[in-house]
């Protein structure tokens, strides 16, 4: 079924107020307008035949109360005036009075005088019984009654009498002109109350469709100018009255995004700066442990002590410690911005120079990355190195397998979607339970205490690096068992 001609047709219905009042107007006037004018034809056409039918019963009794002497002394002279006396209508098609035996007395056509009538009607009218009117034929065409001729109480004969209905089918076709004009004149005074009612409610809504588009088109101070006490009016006012709000709201939005815009670079340029003082700090302390720790092996005494070797230890692990939260840190606030042309990048060859940065610490850990054919990645090449670099030591940091004596493994994959690309970082680790794979994306959110290498940023620099190319990153269970990291970078109409 082709539904085309539907979908243009409620379209035109539904595209304009107006034309949906206009319209209604025309079509419930034009049916009341048909109701009436049938019903009152219909009346008049049952009046003109009612009224056809009395005058010319009424004729035919005149001329059989005229006719009972002349008919009993056979006087057909006599019969003969008394029709004359009728008078000659342009619808009367014949008057006859009839002997009780058929034959035709008097006639309004003289030349019929003397004949015998023998058609069905007159069959019908002479074997009648009962001695009273008869119609002997109704129709829009014509109209035939008799009427019996009485002496006393004793039947003499008929009068019969036929009368066409060429002038009531006239003045019926008279009656029809005037009621199609009255409904053209009707229709056509509703079509106009209607379309000035229209025009006028409509008018003053495409005010306020005009008002709402300016609006949108970023004039902010346009207003709708409508007047009057009725609803519209009410509903303009009320428009003028939100908008009136909005542009104070958006006043008061747009001061308080300024005053935190101010208040995050503040805190961006206090981090930056704090991230670098105390970067100096954390170098200084591991230069003065190491000089402290070549100082202590001259001095034999103290080489063999262990508490002092522990403390050197214990200096040097926590200042590596502060020099990675540090740089953690710098990574996370360069997160959401640039640090380079955002194009497509090889994520193959991001992913293999990775590995050959981690490949002492991947022998070290007894680890390996499984990398398979990767789409490329609409994103700068900086922060493309950051994202899987802080992805893969998660793994490295957190993945131990269950079982000691199965080796670590980290399966990098990925596949091209529409308007995006989604890669996954998997490990065979011991994995994440699904209550706690939103809350390990927070900063310094971690399921144990203490005793793990990494800063408990890296999964948040991840998320702010994904996030700032409008993509999406969750956990998901891996085959292996262990974490997959999911994240889905859009390409570049997607992101623009």
């Amino acid at each position: 079924m082709n539904l085309a001609p539907i979908r243009l047709l409620r379209h035109f219905w539904f595209a304009s107020i107006r034309r949906q009042v206009t319209l209604s107007f025309a079509a419930v006037s034009v049916l009341v307008m048909l109701l009436f004018g049938y019903g009152i034809l219909e009346q008049e056409r049952d009046f003109l035949r009612k009224q056809s039918v009395d005058y010319a019963q009424g004729l035919a009794h005149t001329v059989a109360v005229s006719s009972a002497s002349w008919v009993v002394a056979n006087d057909v002279a006599g019969l003969q005036e008394v029709l004359a006396s009728i008078g000659r209508s342009r619808s009367l098609r014949y008057a006859l009075v009839l002997s009780s035996e058929g034959r035709v007395l008097a006639s309004s056509q003289p030349e019929n005088v003397g004949l015998y009538v023998n058609d069905a009607l007159s069959r019908r009218l002479l074997d009648a019984t009962a001695s009273e009117p008869l119609v002997l034929l109704d129709n829009t065409a014509m109209i035939d009654v008799a009427e019996p001729v009485m002496l006393g109480n004793r039947q003499v004969g008929w009068v019969r009498i036929g009368f066409g209905r060429d002038e009531m089918a006239a003045n019926l076709r008279k009656v029809e002109r005037a009621g199609y004009l009255m409904m053209a004149v009707s229709i056509a005074a509703t079509l106009l109350v209607a379309l000035a009612l229209s025009g006028r409610v409509t008018g003053r809504l495409q005010q306020l469709v005009d008002v709402a588009n300016q609006i949108h088109a970023g004039r902010r101070d346009a207003r709708a100018q409508v007047s009057g006490s009725d609803e519209v009016s009410a509903l303009a006012d009320n428009f003028n009255t939100m908008l009136n709000e909005l542009e104070k709201s958006e006043r008061g939005l747009a001061a308080r995004g300024n005053a935190l815009s101010r208040a995050n670079t503040d805190l961006t340029r206090f981090a930056e700066i704090s991230a670098h003082h105390l970067m100096e700090p954390s170098r200084r302390l591991s230069s003065y442990s190491q000089n402290l720790r070549e100082r202590l092996d001259a001095i034999p005494e103290l080489r063999r002590d262990n508490e002092v070797r522990n403390s050197i230890e214990y200096i040097e692990r926590d200042a590596a410690r502060l020099r990675n939260l540090v740089r953690d840190i710098q990574l996370y606030l360069a997160a959401s911005e640039p640090r380079g042309a955002v194009c497509e990048e090889d994520a193959n060859a991001v992913v293999a120079a990775l590995e050959r940065r981690l490949a002492q610490r991947l022998l070290e850990q007894g680890a390996a990355i499984e990398c398979g054919a990767l789409p490329p990645a609409v994103l700068d090449k900086p922060r493309l190195n950051d994202l899987f670099a802080v992805l893969v030591d998660n793994a490295l940091i957190h993945a131990r397998p269950l079982d000691p004596a199965q080796p670590l493994r980290i399966h990098i994959g990925g596949e091209r979607g529409e308007g995006l690309s989604r890669y996954r970082v998997a490990d065979n680790g011991p994995g994440i339970p699904a209550e706690y794979r939103e809350r390990v994306f927070e900063m310094f959110e971690r399921l144990t205490a203490g005793g793990e290498g990494g800063s408990g940023i890296g999964l948040s620099i991840a998320r702010r690096i994904v996030e700032s190319r409008h993509g999406r990153i969750w956990i998901e269970q891996a085959e292996q068992g262990g974490v997959a990291v999911v994240f889905e970078l859009p390409d570049r109409e997607s992101a623009e």
